[in-house]
Order: C-alpha cells, then sequence, then structure tokens
C-alpha cells in the first residue's frame, strides 16, 4: 500500500466520521434561535407525561397537566436547655388555628416542660431530646417554660 492510499483512506474515514457527528447532533428548526425556558416552563417540562396529547376540555382548551411535588418537611421548633436554662431567648412560636404544633426539647439534664393551655406535659431525658407533637386547637398566647423553675422557654401564639 502506498502513502497515497493511506492518506486517502484516512481522509475517507474522517469524512466519515464528521459526517456522523453532524447527523448525531440533529438540526436545529427554530431558525437557529435558542430557545430559553422559564423556571415554571422547565419544570413542567420535566414532569409532563409523554406520549399521546391530551383531549381538549369543554371551551376547547387543553388542560395544564397536573405537576407532582413533593410536600415540604413538616415544621419543627427546636428548643435547647442547658444547665436548667434555655439556650438563648424565649422566641414567639406563630401558628395558625388547627396546624401541627411540633416542638423538640433537647436538654443536658433531666427536665419537665410544660406547654400552658394545652396541659401538655414533657419529660426530657438527660443528654436527650423528646418531640411533642399536637394540633393547635387553642387560640391565644401560651408560656412554654421549665417546670421546675419556670423558666420561659418559649410563647405559643395561636392565631385564628
Amino acid at each position: 500500500m502506498t502513502n497515497g492510499q493511506r492518506i486517502a483512506i484516512l481522509v475517507s474515514g474522517l469524512v466519515i466520521l464528521v459526517g456522523a457527528f453532524v447527523l448525531a447532533q440533529g438540526s436545529d428548526d427554530d431558525g437557529g434561535e435558542e430557545q430559553t425556558l422559564t423556571p415554571t416552563e422547565q419544570q413542567q417540562a420535566t414532569t409532563e407525561p409523554t406520549g399521546g396529547a391530551q383531549a381538549p376540555a369543554e371551551g376547547g382548551t387543553t388542560p395544564a397537566p397536573a405537576t407532582t411535588q413533593a410536600a415540604p418537611p413538616p415544621r419543627v421548633e427546636r428548643i435547647r436547655i442547658r444547665g436548667g436554662q434555655p439556650v438563648g431567648e424565649a422566641e414567639s412560636l406563630e401558628y395558625e388555628s388547627g396546624e401541627t404544633v411540633r416542638l423538640r426539647f433537647s436538654s443536658d439534664t433531666a427536665q419537665e416542660i410544660h406547654i400552658h393551655g394545652y396541659d401538655r406535659y414533657v419529660d426530657v431525658p438527660a443528654g436527650g431530646s423528646k418531640t411533642e407533637t399536637f394540633t393547635a386547637t387553642a387560640e391565644g398566647i401560651f408560656e412554654v417554660e421549665l417546670h421546675s423553675n419556670g423558666a420561659l422557654l418559649a410563647k405559643l401564639e395561636v392565631q385564628p
């Protein structure tokens, strides 16, 4: 095989590879302009079912696709106790009536906590934690305190 034949084979192979690459890229039918999707459109594009068109609803409009979004994690308020005293200032914790209240207490010593207005007592073990969960049914402002010394841990505010 001569050098000329080798070069011809290499050039032919290169032409075939370039052609295959161009075909694999596909064509741009929108006139060369790049389409930019908004975040909402991107979300819809990834959640829309594929295959088959949706039938128009009454009035001739196509219904919006149903999107499934994971529910946000439940709200948990953390309250820390060290040496029989609250860590930091007592916060006002605001809830709406009917909302689920989740309070997580942690303490380096064994403590009993009283949630006024709901008459709930929470026993927190030494070096451990305890979560109290209940529905905010009583409206008003209620103190959450250490039962042993009356130290204010939080104010629970439940709005109608």
